[in-house]
Order: structure tokens, then sequence, then C-alpha cells
């Protein structure tokens, strides 16, 4: 039997090459990883408002722990690690908007 990668010839590619008559395949992008890096920058300016921030951060972690499975990995963890920081962010601000209002020392009460 004659070498079949000799004179040139190459396997196909399973993303360069459809099948004969066909358009190429193309690679899947990693969507779910990219919203969750754009929902975690979105996120990183939204703490301040937790009604806000609180649910894009943690929609934020539910698509980077869903994209983690995609071609586009360190994308799905650098969205979960920036809306890690922007749920802490707002957490840390509803506390501490809380205890102010508690206190009786937030401005919009008195």
């Amino acid at each position: 039997m004659p070498d079949p990668y000799q004179a040139g010839q190459h396997p196909p590619d399973q993303f360069s090459e459809g099948a004969p008559g066909q358009p190429p395949i193309k690679p899947p992008t990693p969507s779910l990883a990219i919203a969750s890096l754009v929902i975690g920058i979105i996120g990183l300016g939204a703490w301040c408002l937790p009604f806000c921030g609180l649910p894009l951060s943690i929609g934020g972690l539910v698509t980077g722990f869903m994209g983690m499975k995609s071609s586009g990995r360190g994308m799905a963890i650098a969205g979960v690690v920036l809306n890690i920081i922007g749920l802490i962010a707002g957490i840390a601000n509803a506390a501490f908007g809380a205890y102010l209002a508690a206190t009786g020392q937030h401005p919009l009460v008195q």
C-alpha cells in the first residue's frame, strides 16, 4: 500500500476541510467564556449598586463555570475571577449599607 503522507499529501484537518463540496468547518466559539468575561468586566463597575452587581456576578459565575468546558478556558477563568471579585465587593457594599441604615448613620435614613 502506498504511503499517504508522501508527495505533499496530508491527513484532513478536522477544522479546515468539510466534506467534498461543502464549506469549511469552523471551530466552535467559546461564547460562554466570552460572556463570563464581559459580565465580569461590567460587574466590576456595577458592584456599587448591589441590586445590579450581585445578579450580574452570580450570572457571570454560572456562565464562567459552564464555559470552562470550551476552548476558551482562559477567558472563562478570568471571567470567574472577575465575577468573584465583583460578588465580594457587592456583598461588602450591601453589608456596609445595611449597617449604616441600621445604626441611623446613612444620609438617606436621617
